[in-house]
């Protein structure tokens, strides 16, 4: 049951590619104004990674459970044996995969075009996968909590800003030093500590809110 809810919600995002895609654009534009923004010889950030990633996922997180709120899907997953948890970490997976992922996959092109050393792009993809997954754990906290709220997109964004910063915080630091956990980087290892206490956290809360949510509409 699990992988049906699994697989229904990448149909749903596949239908709206138009938006993924849009997603994509707006990463791209956003490192390239700020590489054409930086005053000649200055050496861009690897930091902007994050800032956009920030960004364009911050703008998505109203839509992970107000299409459920509004069709009525929340009140079937009650009727469902799956803990409500699991339902969560489905949604989460799924946008991770249809939102993050994109923006990983197009990332080692932007950070030729920002100069990073060749030798530290997949460590930066790995430390960027750990801190979007965060971020879309973060975000579904603040999309459940939104859905309470009216203008939805603007909550939701509010609501992930003061979350996410650890994760943008720590994580542009540690891309500015070589990533290595064998010493000499703990911003890598503090983001990767967070991502672990995120992830129970993250799906616990998203899955109270949406039950009380739910109790209080019925």
């Amino acid at each position: 049951m699990w992988w049906t809810i699994f697989s229904r919600e990448i149909a749903l995002y596949l239908r709206s590619f138009g938006e993924i895609l849009s997603m994509l654009v707006l990463y791209v534009m956003t490192v390239t104004f700020y590489v054409m923004a930086q005053p000649h010889g200055t050496a861009p950030s690897g930091a902007i990674l994050w800032v956009g990633a920030l960004l364009v996922l911050a703008l998505s997180y109203h839509r992970m459970y107000e299409r459920d709120l509004e069709d009525g899907t929340l009140d079937q997953w009650a009727m469902m044996p799956l803990l409500p948890e699991w339902l969560v970490l489905a949604k989460c997976l799924a946008h991770w995969l249809m939102t993050a992922l994109p923006l990983l996959i197009i990332s080692p092109l932007l950070m030729l075009f920002l100069n990073y050393p060749d030798t530290q792009m997949l460590p930066m993809i790995v430390l960027l996968s750990i801190g979007s997954w965060c971020l879309v754990l973060l975000g579904s906290v603040a999309g459940a909590a939104g859905l309470a709220f009216r203008p939805r997109q603007l909550v939701s964004v509010t609501l992930v800003l003061p979350l996410a910063l650890p994760v943008l915080v720590f994580g542009a630091m540690a891309s500015a030093k070589p990533l290595t956990l064998a010493g000499g980087n703990p911003e890598l290892l503090i983001v990767s500590i967070y991502g672990l206490v995120v992830f129970p956290a993250s799906i616990a809360v998203s899955a109270a809110l949406l039950r009380i949510l739910r109790e209080h509409n019925s």
